[in-house]
């Protein structure tokens, strides 16, 4: 079974995500954390290259490659969650992958190979809901592999990956949105743009820290949840990084983890 044959549950996310989009560049219009430019240099490649070609290429990709595991398998059609509702299966895939995106996030930052790639989504320096997108191709390979093939394998509804991809988009937009609101002490559970824009700062000793991307939770439970006294002002890599690194060019981003200037930490 290829989940790409649900094209109108994928039509409906995109829709879900284009509307969620719109939500929040009203939302950064009318409470702003810092003022920065809207059109931003590299946002071409954000949203046709990071958000629209990568997108389709990985996902085509990720479906091929789990409807050939299904079928070599027999994973999938064991449907080992056969008994489960979507419900159950979207709140588990939900938790269980966000505990391993947390694990997996704090090794980008303290592995030099995973970091000269992880770089690329550190690069932007106006932090808003479309900049959260980018992320190295053979990263996002990953990330999303071990998202959705278990999705597949364990025979969960087709429909939870789709309902799982807007959840996944939405929150994305949400934690680095350029907006100015608190969820007051919900950030301690669930993750929000007041802990993440943290995560961002051009200071080495800020950005390894607050590595949860849905529930903050594992941050305060595993001790790298930080929320510093006054205002995230200056995003992106170190200054002495972005002197070589291609801020705003999608394939030279992509070439980046290859070349000779390629920056260990």
């Amino acid at each position: 079974m290829n989940y790409w044959n649900h094209l109108p549950l994928w039509a409906m996310s995109l829709l879900a995500i284009t509307a969620s989009g719109l939500l929040f560049l009203i939302l950064e219009s009318l409470f702003p954390y810092k003022k920065q430019n809207r059109i931003y240099p590299g946002i071409t490649g954000d949203l046709l290259l990071y958000g629209g070609l990568q997108s389709i290429v990985i996902g085509t990709i990720i479906s091929t490659l789990g409807t050939l595991l299904r079928e070599k398998t027999g994973l999938g059609q064991a449907s080992l969650m056969s008994n489960w509702s979507s419900f159950s299966q979207l709140l588990f895939f939900l938790v269980t992958h966000d505990f391993i995106m947390y694990w997996l996030h704090r090794w980008q930052h303290s592995s030099k190979v995973l970091w000269i790639f992880h770089e690329a989504h550190h690069s932007p320096e106006n932090l808003n809901w479309i900049s959260g997108i980018r992320s190295h191709p053979l990263e996002m390979l990953l990330l999303q592999s071990l998202e959705f093939l278990p999705i597949y394998l364990l025979g969960a509804n087709p429909e939870v990956a789709v309902y799982k991809a807007i959840i996944d988009a939405i929150i994305g937009q949400w934690i680095h949105s350029n907006v100015r609101l608190s969820i007051g002490p919900l950030k301690y559970i669930f993750n929000s743009p007041e802990l993440h824009k943290w995560h961002h700062v051009d200071e080495h000793h800020l950005y390894h820290k607050n590595f949860s991307t849905k529930l903050s939770i594992w941050d305060a439970l595993f001790g790298t949840l930080s929320l510093p006294n006054g205002k995230a002002e200056n995003y992106g890599l170190k200054a002495e990084v972005r002197k070589i690194y291609p801020v705003n060019s999608y394939w030279g981003q992509v070439i980046w983890p290859f070349t000779r200037k390629r920056h260990f930490k």
